[in-house]
């Protein structure tokens, strides 16, 4: 199948709660479901009452995932200070938004969380397309 890798990393960035995309096997496209678009909820849901099998869901990372990847990036951070920052960041109510104001001055820093992101990004395309023979 060749669907839109691109549309599909989009999705699987997705962290709006009121957003689910999906994976259309028979179009080969990648479909956004929103509630601010009752439209496509409603197309959504004739599509899959005619073949569910047709679609394959785009999961959300879980907070368990999310937090294992900003661990895994406090790993490869050289400065030591800015490690316990980051850990200290993990532990706020936001440690995405902790994050980013972290390496607010940290130009060097925000290149390498920007890669890192990528590559997280990236082993979870490659891991959606085997899990889904796609």
């Amino acid at each position: 199948m060749a669907v839109d890798k691109q549309k599909l990393l989009e999705a699987l960035n997705e962290t709006d709660p009121g957003t689910q995309w999906f994976v259309d096997k028979k179009l080969q496209t990648v479909r956004k479901v929103s509630l601010q678009d009752p439209q496509s909820i409603e197309s959504f849901k004739r599509d899959l009452a005619k073949d569910p099998s047709r679609f394959i869901k785009v999961d959300k990372r879980s907070g368990l995932e999310r937090r294992s990847e900003l661990e895994g990036f406090i790993k490869i951070i050289a400065d030591p200070k800015l490690q316990q920052v980051l850990r200290e960041a993990l532990h706020s109510p936001a440690p995405h938004r902790a994050f980013r104001m972290a390496l607010e001055r940290k130009n060097k820093e925000q290149r390498q969380f920007a890669d890192y992101q990528d590559k997280c990004a990236q082993k979870r395309l490659q891991d959606f397309l085997k899990l889904n023979n796609i």
